[in-house]
């Protein structure tokens, strides 16, 4: 647990671990802190690694993210279950279907 902030507290943590096996980011939720704290593990994420990111619909990172990676990704959201086409995006997100 660090309260350093990002900027200082990842570079950090990250040189310390030879791994990550599940990242979890719940931090800074601007397009540039969600881009900066996935690129700052991205180098050290286990081939079968998760990230775990909420609030994909304050901005369009995510979507940018997922049109940009070849990493397997999936939408969950509490009202819909894997997105369900009822639910509306700031962004739509390619490549997702609901099952």
């Amino acid at each position: 647990m660090s309260t350093d902030g990002d900027e200082k507290a990842l570079p950090r943590i990250v040189a310390e671990i030879p791994h990550v096996d599940l990242f979890h980011y719940d931090s800074d939720k601007s397009y540039s802190g969600m881009q900066f704290g996935v690129s700052a593990i991205a180098a050290k994420l286990a081939r079968d690694g998760v990230i775990i990111v909420d609030d994909i619909r304050d901005n369009c990172w995510f979507h940018d993210f997922a049109a940009t990676t070849e990493w397997d990704h999936a939408v969950l959201d509490g009202r819909c279950g894997l997105l369900d086409p009822s639910c509306r995006l700031l962004c739509p997100i390619p490549n997702v279907q609901p099952s």
